[in-house]
């Protein structure tokens, strides 16, 4: 089972859907893999990636060196000034998406 995060925008959910529809087109997940749409205040790990990037910023604006214990169990995509999705540039990454091209 797939959990994302419910969205509160309807494009931000049909981004998603297309996401998925990509991936399964890709052969990347099974055609039967369970996607779930839920909140933040029912599954808990979806705070993860705040807790992270929160983490890393005060990384770059404190200078509090936390997030190093992370280096091993996360990538770091840089983007250029013109992109501003990084929902997008990261499901590029990650070969289900061809926004970032």
């Amino acid at each position: 089972m797939m959990v994302l995060e419910k969205q509160g925008r309807r494009e931000d959910t049909a981004r998603d859907q297309h996401t998925v529809k990509d991936a399964r087109r890709a052969g990347l997940i099974d055609r039967h893999y369970q996607v779930k749409h839920v909140s933040p205040t029912v599954e808990h790990l979806l705070w993860l990636p705040d807790l992270v990037s929160h983490t890393y910023r005060r990384y770059i604006t404190h200078g509090e060196d936390l997030v190093t214990r992370l280096d091993a169990q996360t990538v770091t995509i840089d983007l250029p000034g013109t992109k501003s999705d990084p929902l997008g540039a990261a499901a590029y990454v990650q070969g289900v998406s061809r926004l970032f091209r």
